[in-house]
Formats: C-alpha cells, structure tokens, sequence
C-alpha cells in the first residue's frame, strides 16, 4: 500500500513528535480509515520528506517522525506557466495539473478577454485557496518542493518584466510549431510557456508580444485549444521534447 502523504507547514526533523492539524486528522482517520503505528510521509515544501508513524489519541492525532529522505523529483528543466486567468473550475484544475507535470512557477495573467476580475478581497481568498490545491496536488503527485504562484498581473506588466528568459507566446494560426522552436532552445533549462484566454490573444496583444526579443511563437497543430487544455498539453510535450523527465 503507498503511504499517505500530508503537507505540514512546520519546521521537520527526525526524532520529534508533531501535532497534527484537524484537517490532516479527520482525513487519516474518517476518510483513509489510518491505524494507529501505521506508516505515512510528511513534507513542508522545502526539501525532502520525512518517514513517520501516526498515533491517534482521542480527538487529535500525532506523527512521530522517524527519518528523513532527500528524495526529489524535480524536471530537469524550470517552466513557467503564464496562464491567462479563467473560470473557478478551469483555473482550479490547471493549477493541479501543473503542479502534478512538474511547472515550478504559474503566474495568472489578466488579458483583455480574460473573464475573471478580482478585488482585493477575493483575491487573497484565491491565492489561499490555489495554495491548498498546490499543496493538495504535491502530496498525491510525490512532489516536495510547492510550486510557486504569484498574485495575477496585467499583460503589459508582465512583457516589461520579461527579460533574457525564452517564452513561448502560444497562438493557434502561427506558422512556426512547438517542435521547431524547441529545436532552437537545446541549450535552455529555464522556459515560460504564455498561454491565451478562452477568446484567444487579441491583435493588439499579439502586436506587443512580437516586439519583445524573447518571446517565439508557436503553434500546437491545426486545432484549437481550450485555455485549460492548452496549458497542460504544452507543458507536457515541452517536457517530452526537451527530456526534462525527472
């Protein structure tokens, strides 16, 4: 059986006894229906991951820790995912999916058809609960380093923050596709994939991204994506075609 994993955000070391949240606690006893004594793993996002023992005790739940692992699965290759910002669910399972790829940044992007807008408000209740779902996808994926993700930024804050990083600007009609451009980048280990919102890049942004001397585009085939497909899908295949398999 593999042994649950649970993100713990505290200070791990081997031989201490560690309380755990209720949250952690309700999800080992009444949903994985754990024992007492039986094995689990726990991490905090900064390196490695600890063997432990969990103990139940009345209402709350311990974990002693055991030993720690430095075992990593990080790519070989650092991407960014620039991910223009869409709907609850579809934002919600990007984020999982590049968490469980191996993206080591994702930046929400506000585009001139994006549909979401966030006061301040609601964007500190979002930010939290994409951090849950960072922290969710790492301990079912095996990762223990969190992937980062920053707070949303315009479109053109972001091209006059780019600099010496290729990024790739995805764009259905361009002539130049992912493979041929990556055949450019063997050398690289750093890249940032842009991907559009569910209406697609507008021609004023289109015209901004071609001024910019890192940024190429490229297209993934005929069809048309959807915004949350398209993301998952490149990042995938630069991982394929880059061999950043971890």
């Amino acid at each position: 059986m593999r042994r649950p994993r649970f993100f713990l955000e505290s200070n791990l070391s081997p031989d201490i006894n560690v309380l755990l949240p209720k949250e952690i606690t309700h999800y080992a006893k009444q949903v994985l229906r754990l024992q007492n004594n039986d094995d689990i793993i726990l991490f905090n996002g900064k390196n490695g991951e600890y063997n432990a023992t969990i103990t139940f005790v009345k209402e709350s739940a311990y974990a002693k820790i055991l030993s720690f692992n430095s075992k990593e699965i990080e790519l070989q290759g650092s991407i960014t995912l620039v991910q223009s910002l869409t709907t609850n669910n579809k934002m919600d399972l990007i984020i999982e999916k590049a968490v469980e790829l191996g993206v080591q940044k994702i930046i929400p992007l506000k585009t001139n058809r994006s549909i979401v807008q966030l006061t301040n408000e609601k964007l500190q209740n979002k930010i939290r609960h994409w951090e849950k779902i960072i922290r969710s996808a790492s301990a079912q994926c095996g990762r223990n380093q969190l992937m980062a993700i920053e707070n949303p930024i315009s479109f053109d804050r972001y091209l006059a923050s780019i600099s010496n990083q290729t990024h790739l600007f995805c764009h259905p009609i361009h002539s130049q596709n992912l493979t041929e451009v990556l055949k450019t980048q063997i050398n690289t280990k750093k890249l940032s994939i842009m991907i559009g919102p569910e209406g697609g890049w507008t021609e004023e942004e289109c015209a901004q991204a071609r001024k910019i001397h890192d940024i190429k585009f490229v297209n993934f085939g005929n069809r048309i994506l959807r915004t949350e497909t398209a993301g998952i899908t490149i990042v995938a295949a630069v991982i394929s075609l880059m061999n950043w398999y971890e």
